[in-house]
């Protein structure tokens, strides 16, 4: 999954350190009297960010102020150096780094313009060739002559930038150079930059306007703390980033209201100090130190959330592909324990018949993949929720950009899988089936394909549940989901449990509906959390306790002669999706294997078409490669887990590599045209 195309630019692992001094003396006798008043402390500004630019790229580097970005310029520009790790740059690079960097006040807009430029490496020949066509874009011929220090912050900015653009450079850097200047120059520079990738120039721009990131940008990078937070497509990362500053900043403005609250009944405590205290103000005492430790306990919520690099997204890539590894593994698993088939007269093994291991064997895999319907669900909700729908044109594109080309790969997919079921089981073909299968009005009768029809229903009604959950305070919908996660997963598993006594079932089946429009809500849930639900031990500890309860539960119930009951509804597996998710979607791959990272996000623009690939090839493998009938004859469960293991880390590997390589087709088509 490599990326083949040249890389320009390359940051690796790079940590950047400055010293901060409180009181610095200016002297030596000062240093040597009292070194005290030399102190300082270390601050790491940049802390093992990686990331590559390929040529012709124009990439963006955001984040809040103090974050890193035009640190990293510097470094690319070799005006600062690196503390640890490398910074690699293959090309010729022209700057704007600062504005009017290099000018002499005194001077001559024209003879600036010759000083700058021997700055950039050109020869005084070269300048005077291209002397008129600078001097032309900065548009300042009425002013060229006069000296620089008459020049406004506008026309500085101006001059730097016709110059630096004349260059000839492979990589152009700009720091925030673009704010400067009216709006009609600013569209000048725009389609000038436009021009330049055109030629083949790689960009590097730092800027706090998201509306010119978008226009000009290809890649977005968004740096939080000294690390790379998100790096993929501008609009996704933008919109992203924007989310998340909104987020904090109405945090920040409901803490301010708190302590100014907290302030105004100190003071009015104060004022009455001196009076006996009633019981109503004692009550009220009591209540303001309650009010106290909240805020100090937020003030440590907020500490451990910036502490906590990357998010919560980093992991998202790694979490959809082990979704999509689950779910191929839980129709490998059905087919060779057979758990959960209904009807199943060609059984390779048996679970009543099986012995003690093979059973806790059998349903560790099916409960494992079992939880990836669930988990995709929330991926989906966490994905496409937080979006921005405000408005009917904002939905309107949601629905152009994300649904309908999805939509469209559906339906082709459904098609192309009634043909061939046609041609490999000998199912008869019908266009009525597949006009419902295709607009989502029936199932897709394949293995585990029809939670996919789910998916392209909450795809369908994304923006119109996203304006819902989005108009709740985020307590108040954690409240409200608590609520209703109880009585929708533990009471309904709770009466599951109660057949094993001789009772039935009072909860309709029909829940599992509602129970999957639960799991695609919470992926909104989660997304509006900084920070884990819990600490990492803990949420592993509940993932292994719940799927040990979901385990041994369904030994207990089968003893009792009940037949599988891994429901939509049971409990334990709702938990093992909710901290399975939670931990997956924020592993920091990137700070801690770079090179496996890109190929998790490589693999992810393939991963949702995967399982698609995976069911022919499934069927293929298992009737070509193992041989069912070869199966049926082994009951020793170490061959058949090895052969299953086999089978499903195949369809796995062949699925993606097909996957990938028709995607790279099409790419290629489109850009040859």
């Amino acid at each position: 999954m490599q990326d083949n195309r040249e890389a320009i630019i390359e940051v690796n692992n790079v940590y950047k350190n400055f010293r901060v001094y409180f009181d610095k003396g200016s002297m030596l006798k000062e240093q040597f009297v009292n070194p005290g008043r030399s102190r300082y402390e270390e601050r790491e500004i940049l802390r093992g960010i990686s990331f590559k630019v390929h040529r012709g790229e124009t990439v963006a580097l955001i984040g809040q102020n103090g974050c890193g970005k035009s640190t990293t310029l510097k470094m690319l520009t070799k005006i600062l150096y690196p503390n640890k790790g490398t910074v690699t740059v293959n090309g010729k690079v022209s700057s704007l780094i600062e504005l009017g960097a290099g000018f002499h006040p005194d001077m001559s807009g024209r003879e600036n313009i010759y000083i700058n430029a021997s700055i950039l490496g050109i020869k005084k020949e070269e300048v005077d060739k291209r002397i008129d066509e600078v001097i032309r874009f900065s548009e300042l011929e009425d002013f060229i002559d006069n000296p620089i220090r008459t020049y406004s912050s506008g026309m500085y900015m101006r001059l730097a930038f016709s110059v630096a653009i004349n260059v000839n450079a492979d990589i152009l850097l700009i720091d925030e150079i673009l704010a400067v200047g009216d709006q009609a120059f600013q569209e000048k520079c725009i389609r000038k930059l436009e021009e330049l990738r055109a030629s083949g120039v790689t960009v590097v721009l730092v800027s706090h306007s998201m509306g010119q990131i978008k226009e000009i940008a290809d890649r977005c990078i968004w740096i939080e703390n000294g690390l790379v937070r998100e790096d993929g497509d501008t609009e996704t990362v933008c919109d992203h980033y924007e989310e998340a500053m909104t987020r904090r900043r109405e945090e920040r403005n409901e803490l301010e209201k708190q302590q100014r609250r907290t302030e105004d009944n100190a003071a009015e405590a104060a004022i009455s100090a001196n009076d006996t205290e009633t019981p109503e103000q004692i009550k009220l005492s009591k209540k303001e130190e309650k009010e106290q430790k909240r805020l100090e306990k937020q003030k440590r919520q907020e500490e451990f959330s910036s502490k906590w690099q990357g998010g919560g997204t980093q992991g998202k890539p790694i979490a959809a592909i082990c979704m999509i590894a689950l779910l191929i593994i839980l129709g490998v698993s059905g087919d060779v324990f057979r758990i959960g088939l209904e009807n199943a007269t060609d059984n390779i093994m048996t679970i009543t018949q099986a012995s003690l291991l093979a059973k806790i064997v059998g349903y560790s895999f099916f409960v494992m993949g079992r939880i990836s319907i669930p988990m995709i669900l929330i991926l989906i909700g966490f994905e496409v929720l937080p979006g921005n729908y405000s408005s009917s044109e904002k939905m309107l594109d949601y629905y152009k950009k994300t649904f309908l080309p999805i939509f469209m790969i559906w339906e082709i997919w459904v098609l192309v899988y009634q043909v061939f079921l046609h041609i490999w089981t000998g199912r008869a073909y019908s266009v009525s089936t597949w006009i419902k299968e295709a607009f989502l009005i029936k199932y897709v009768d394949l293995n585990n394909a029809w939670i996919f029809r789910f998916v392209m229903l909450f795809l369908l009604i994304a923006p119109l549940v996203a304006v819902v959950l989005q108009a709740f305070d985020v307590r108040l919908l954690r409240f409200l989901m608590i609520i209703g996660w109880v009585l929708i997963f533990l009471f309904p598993g709770l009466d599951y449990y109660g057949q094993a006594n001789g009772g039935e079932a009072s909860f309709p089946q029909s829940i599992g509906t509602f129970c999957y429009f639960f799991y695609f809500c919470l992926g909104y849930l989660i997304s509006r959390y900084v920070q884990r639900i819990l600490k990492g031990s803990r949420e592993l500890m509940l993932f292994v306790a719940a799927f040990a309860l979901t385990v041994f539960s369904q030994l207990f119930l089968e003893g009792r002669g009940i037949d599988y009951l891994i429901k939509p509804t049971y409990f334990g597996v709702s938990i093992m999706a909710l901290f399975g998710f939670d931990l997956l979607v924020r592993v920091k791959v990137d700070e801690m294997y770079p090179k496996v990272s890109s190929f998790f996000k490589e693999a992810y623009k393939c991963v949702f078409w995967m399982y698609f690939v995976s069911m022919p090839m499934q069927m293929i493998l298992t009737r070509y490669v193992f041989g069912t009938a070869y199966l049926q004859e082994k009951s020793n469960l170490v061959v058949l887990t090895g052969m299953m293991l086999g089978l499903w880390i195949l369809t796995f590997g062949l699925s993606l590599i097909v996957v990938w390589a028709f995607r790279k087709v099409i790419l290629c088509i489109r850009k040859d045209h």
